[in-house]
């Protein structure tokens, strides 16, 4: 069966990163909120986490829910959590809700 979404751990030495390609739908927002934990869990975030989402496609709620609670459980944490390059559609879903500045860099 072909995955409709991935997420990947990008991270650099000097930045951790998760990227999301394909539909950030219910089915891909468990995989990211399993991910985003695993990340949070690390010790050497230096401070922040980047979602990149210049691979979706398609973004609903779901997707939408799933990173605002990876951005609060960041919070918690004190790391600060943003969106690196969404595409358009990710982009009017972020806008739409009213938490693309939240998100920004």
């Amino acid at each position: 069966m072909r995955r409709l979404c991935e997420v990947l751990d990008a991270s650099s030495e000097s930045e951790a990163v998760l990227a999301i390609t394909g539909e950030f739908d219910a089915a891909c927002a468990e995989l990211f909120a399993d991910a985003a934990r695993a990340m949070l869990a690390k010790p050497d975030l230096h401070g922040a986490m980047a979602v990149d989402m210049s691979g979706v496609g398609f973004m609903d709620s779901a997707g939408l829910a799933a990173v605002l609670a990876a951005y609060n459980a960041a919070q918690r944490q004190g790391v600060r959590l943003y969106v690196r390059e969404p595409t358009a559609h990710a982009q009017r879903v972020l806008d739409t809700a009213g938490v693309a500045d939240l998100l920004g860099r």
